[in-house]
């Protein structure tokens, strides 16, 4: 997979090794319930990161709900 910015990409693998570990998810939901709150919007790439670590960790159905929480946030699935 060719990567697009080093960047965006370093961001990506650094919040994937932190929601891997015990109660990372849940730490990471709750910061994006707080950006919904204060109304900023996340891009898809906020719940990319998080399917992708589901994915990383072996446990393909929460990464499914993951993807699904998308309309909680009132987020558009790419």
């Amino acid at each position: 997979m060719k990567r697009r910015r080093f960047r965006t990409w370093e961001l990506h693998d650094l919040v994937m090794e932190v929601t891997t570990k015990d109660g990372g998810f849940q730490v990471y939901l709750k910061v994006l319930e707080e950006l919904s709150s204060c109304g900023v919007s996340k891009p898809p790439d906020a719940f990319l990161v998080s399917i992708s670590s589901f994915w990383k960790v072996g446990i393909p159905e929460t990464a499914v709900e993951s993807f699904d929480m998308m309309t909680d946030f009132s987020e558009k699935k790419s």
